[in-house]
């Protein structure tokens, strides 16, 4: 029997992948076995599951190993690895015979290529988990000492000490308050930001630390009226104490940058942006991606663009015409693989230049969207995309629904468009009918606010396309926001896909938990081996040759 087995990583977590070519007999799922710094084949363990057989009980938030409740389906995400950890995988089916699980040995796959826990080379992708990792962070406050747990989740991410912060930041606030300590420490370092947000409390205290060698424009937020400022707290602490402009700007557009450039003796040297604004929400209760750019003609591009926003000032009665004008141009001198454009531009010449790259797109599109308006956006085009190409693989979430606030979230599962409902995104207790799950956090809107596209990830024209833009036309046209579309960068793409995967996992949890057909909700699983069909033809079997990358 043919077998096939792939893992991919992130920073953060990994993503194994596996394929079968013809139903094996007898099989109720699989043992994926699981062994750590090329240890031995006698080291390795199986990864433990939290879902068993249909009419078995279990204690709230129990495990067992693969071994004993098998994985049903072909592809498994890996969220307990450590930064660090260099991983490898196996597949075993397992046989029920005669009331007992037995290992298929000589049907086993091979050992995966061992991947790495990290993100490194020019370009490093860094993520948060926010509040959708509830499940996971259920089960970590279980391990935790009274002393530890507080009472909300606002006095908990203000607590610097808090391990359940430190969670939900996960390596995206390690690396960023890193970054900014390294600033700290390298006097011949001076930093130039733009930032739409700004309220965490230790992000300013690292930024006073820096002092006057930090260069920053700070906008007016998510302002109401132009007498409001969500800001000004901090620019009130920031005052004298840092290089401070201001970027007031009128309702209609929003000064929507979050980046930093950092300079060597006044050389840029590289460039931090992203999704994430420098806020509780962004870091910490928000699904957000921030990327370091470790490339001295980009970070100057960025520098420019610094420069023009400084000049441009406030902005009560609109742009002045020269700041579109001047981020219509692309940027000189280029830079192989990576192509980035500033807005506001005109005639929308940034989401022309993404809308080239996704016309050759051959294999798959993944996206993470937060609120890109309602026409002539990138998810339009990529949906008239999945009409003139059938045979592409398209899977991701809009926090949103471009047609109103009904739908919040809209999941594109295997290019099938699926409204959820309110339910989706306010955590609830997980029923006693399915108890391998834990209650999840209460009282929180989830938010995914990644701005993230990727392209065929799995292949050498990969493409990620990702910073502030929100991808609709008016990013475009209105605000101050920045757009990298980075090509040819297979790993960086990879693990944006396992990010984006991760993510759409735990939303897909909470959709099919909240299924109104009684019929349609899955109590655990099967006890035969017909759960195997589904993965060897239709929409389930083109999901495992995307990320086989055939």
């Amino acid at each position: 029997m043919n077998t096939e087995i792939k893992a991919y990583s992130n920073c953060d977590e990994a993503i194994v992948v596996w394929k079968y070519n013809k139903l094996i007999p007898d099989c109720v799922g699989f043992a994926l076995l699981r062994k750590f710094n090329k240890e031995s084949d006698a080291a390795a363990e199986p990864v433990n599951t939290w879902v068993g057989f249909e009419g078995q009980t279990a204690t709230p938030g129990e495990h067992r190993p693969s071994t004993e409740w098998p994985i049903q389906k072909y592809i498994w995400s890996d969220y307990l690895v450590k930064p660090g950890d260099k991983v490898s995988y196996k597949v075993v089916p397992m046989l029920l015979i005669d009331d007992k699980l037995v290992k298929d040995e000589k049907n086993a796959t091979d050992w995966s290529e061992t991947v790495e826990i990290t993100t490194e080379g020019k370009y490093q992708a860094y993520f948060n988990r926010g509040i959708i990792s509830s499940q996971f962070m259920s089960r970590r406050l279980s391990t935790l000492k009274q002393s530890d747990k507080k009472a909300t989740l606002d006095s908990t991410i203000k607590d610097e000490n808090s391990p359940i912060r430190k969670f939900l930041g996960g390596v995206l606030v390690e690396e960023l308050f890193g970054l900014l300590d390294e600033i700290r420490n390298k006097k011949t370092y001076t930093v130039y930001a733009a930032l739409y947000e700004l309220n965490e409390t230790f992000l300013i205290e690292k930024l006073k630390g820096i002092g006057k060698r930090v260069n920053l424009i700070l906008a007016n937020g998510a302002f109401k009226s132009k007498d409001d400022d969500p800001n000004e707290d901090a620019r009130n602490d920031l005052k004298n104490k840092v290089n401070l402009s201001n970027r007031m700007v009128a309702k209609g557009h929003f000064a929507h940058n979050k980046f930093l450039v950092v300079c060597e003796n006044g050389v840029p040297i590289k460039v931090w942006t992203g999704s994430t604004n420098w806020s509780e929400h962004g870091l910490y209760t928000q699904v957000n991606n921030g990327i370091l750019i470790n490339d001295k003609v980009v970070a100057d591009w960025y520098k420019k663009e610094w420069d023009l926003l400084k000049e441009a000032g406030n902005d009560w009665n609109g742009h002045p015409p020269t700041l579109p004008q001047d981020n219509s141009t692309p940027r000189k001198p280029t830079v192989k693989n990576i192509n980035t454009w500033f807005a506001p531009v005109k005639k929308f010449v940034d989401l022309e230049a993404a809308k080239a790259l996704i016309d050759k797109a051959q294999k798959g599109i993944l996206f993470l969207m937060f609120n890109p308006g309602t026409k002539e956006t990138l998810l339009n085009y990529i949906l008239d995309m999945q009409k003139e190409k059938p045979d592409l693989f398209i899977h991701g979430i809009v926090n949103q629904d471009p047609g109103g606030k009904k739908n919040p979230l809209i999941f594109y599962h295997r290019g099938e468009k699926q409204p959820s409902n309110l339910s989706i995104v306010m955590p609830k207790n997980i029923g006693d009918e399915f108890s391998y799950w834990k209650e999840e956090i209460k009282g929180k809107m989830v938010t995914i606010h990644s701005k993230v596209v990727i392209l065929d990830p799995f292949a050498d024209n990969s493409v990620v396309m990702t910073g502030s833009h929100n991808l609709g036309p008016k990013a475009s046209r209105a605000n101050d926001d920045n757009l990298n579309l980075i090509c040819n960068q297979q790993d960086l793409a990879s693990e944006y896909a396992v990010n984006i995967m991760s993510v759409y996992n735990h939303y897909r949890w909470r959709y099919f938990r909240n299924l109104s057909e009684s019929s349609k909700k899955w109590t655990g699983l099967q006890s035969n081996d017909q759960w195997q069909k589904g993965y060897l033809a239709g929409s389930k079997l083109k999901e495992i040759d995307f990320w086989m990358g055939m």
